[in-house]
């Protein structure tokens, strides 16, 4: 008979060999042992999942202190918005075309002027033209136009040579200063009274205010001019009651026109003043 191999086979224990149940074989060794790559393969997992969590935070918790400001803007934004849907280009382009033509107006109606009274203070019939702005127009688009022509004018005179100054220091000069505050007043008188609801709704009703708006504007002009006369020169008070009671009647007149033609255009274009 052939006697047992003593050589023991590896991997498994010899018979007289005590087996540590504990410690781990060594195929569970060779499988779940320490590789260097493989741990720091898992540690690179791990950090890039942990700046992951740490970004996601961070953005989350961004955004909630954003969403007030974001939430902020957004409700002052929608108004803006919604007018800017609105907004009709046409009446836009009709807006700037009138408002050109008014400006165009008082431009040519400041080339009408006649001497009067002891000082040198012509009856202008621009000041006219202004309040009719006013009225016809309304607030805004009235200050615009006279704004313009003002503009215009000082251009004109700076190309022309003649400079700003004869216009901007001479002893009237309140008058061409007050002019769009006048056309403002004129035009807020008229558009607020214009659309109130009355049991007088005939024409004189539409006259009356129309002319006052124009006489408010007018009293302004005057007080600019008369603020300017006094500083700039040393006329007394009898010659400036003169002058001013020679253009009164003649700048009175002229609101009374204005009233007439802003009564006319109104008719014909109701709704101008709320456009």
């Amino acid at each position: 008979m052939s006697t047992a191999d003593p050589t023991p086979v590896r991997g498994v224990p010899s018979p007289g060999t005590a087996v540590d149940e504990g410690a781990p074989s060594p195929a569970a060794a060779g499988a779940g042992g320490t590789d260097p790559e493989r741990s720091g393969a898992t540690e690179s997992a791990r950090t890039r999942s942990g700046a992951w969590r740490r970004a996601e935070q961070a953005l989350a918790q961004g955004w909630q202190r954003s969403t007030p400001k974001a939430r902020w803007v957004t409700e002052k934004a929608a108004p803006l918005s919604r007018r800017a849907a609105q907004v009709n280009l046409v009446q836009v382009a009709a807006g700037v075309a009138v408002t050109a033509l008014a400006a165009l107006l008082i431009a040519v109606a400041a080339q009408v002027e006649w001497e009067v009274g002891v000082l040198s203070a012509p009856l202008w019939l621009f000041v006219g033209a202004a309040l009719l702005a006013g009225t016809v127009l309304g607030p805004w688009r009235g200050l615009l136009a006279a704004v313009l022509y003002l503009v215009m004018g000082l251009v004109g005179a700076a190309w022309a040579g003649d400079g700003t100054a004869a216009h901007t220091d001479g002893p009237w000069a309140g008058v061409l200063l007050t002019l769009p505050l006048a056309a403002l007043i004129s035009g807020w008188i008229s558009a607020r009274h214009a659309t109130l609801r009355s049991p007088v709704t005939s024409g004189w009703y539409f006259f009356g205010w129309f002319f006052f708006a124009a006489l408010a504007g007018l009293v302004l002009i005057y007080t600019g001019g008369l603020w300017t006369l006094f500083d700039r020169t040393d006329v007394g008070g009898w010659a400036v009651f003169a002058t001013m009671s020679a253009r009164f009647p003649f700048d009175v007149a002229q609101c009374i026109l204005v009233a007439v033609i802003a009564v006319g255009v109104h008719r014909f274009v109701p709704g101008l003043l709320r456009r």
